[in-house]
């Protein structure tokens, strides 16, 4: 059953999600710290969070090394901060309670990480896409940061006589298969059909709307792989 003496979901070191913080971890081998999922606090997990992002920090104004410590690093040591202090927040004043308000809290807390964690690997493929192609490489798939299925969205914008494809809810920090290794060149092809699957999948509208011609909805979901809308 659910705990709050327990992580709740995985927090992975910044090394795992960045190699190029790794001539820093030498030196700096905090920035190794992960916490598994299921696994007890860590009392010294919080101390060491925050002396992360004060590294870090220095470290980006310092422009070392190689200038690998970027804006969007430091963003994410902010929320992983945040994450693990509200972890550690949450069994300090509540641990006291019935299990039933760890499940409870744990169900609260669990959508918002992943959501947390989705919303930094969007804007780590956005950054990557608004310049994949001049280097020959197609684009990152964006996870989806939405929850729900979109299938409202995809009935408001569906053109006259293109069927609605299968209902579907994509899971969160998850990648719709459509945009697996896509360029301009496969998103250019799209079908209204197509466009309507990305719509229910990530339950977002990209800035179509009814009357949209076929180029228009493409335009409008290359622009939003690109830079994000």
């Amino acid at each position: 059953m659910a705990n709050l003496n327990t992580y709740p979901v995985a927090i992975p070191s910044l090394v795992a999600r960045h190699p190029a913080l790794a001539p820093l971890a030498a030196t700096f081998p905090l920035l190794n710290n992960s916490e598994p999922a299921n696994t007890p606090l860590r009392p010294a997990a919080v101390h060491e969070a925050r002396l992360i992002t004060t590294v870090l920090h220095a470290s980006h104004g310092l422009g070392y090394p190689q200038r690998a410590v970027t804006t969007t690093i430091l963003d994410e040591a902010h929320t992983r901060q945040t994450i693990i202090e509200t972890i550690h927040g949450a069994d300090t004043h509540l641990g006291g309670f019935a299990n039933v308000l760890a499940i409870a809290l744990n169900a609260v807390i669990a959508p918002q990480i992943t959501i947390l964690t989705a919303t930094i690997a969007r804007n780590h493929a956005l950054q990557f896409n608004a310049l994949a192609e001049n280097y020959g490489h197609p684009f990152r798939g964006i996870p989806k940061t939405v929850p729900g299925s979109g299938n409202v969205l995809a009935t408001t914008v569906a053109p006259g006589g293109v069927p609605l494809p299968p209902a579907t809810n994509g899971v969160v920090n998850t990648v719709c298969p459509l945009l697996l290794g896509s360029t301009t060149a496969t998103i250019s092809a799209f079908t209204h059909a197509q466009i309507l699957v990305l719509i229910e999948y990530y339950n977002e509208a990209f800035g179509v709307v009814p009357g949209d011609s076929t180029a228009q909805r493409r335009t409008k979901i290359l622009n939003w792989v690109r830079f994000g809308g």
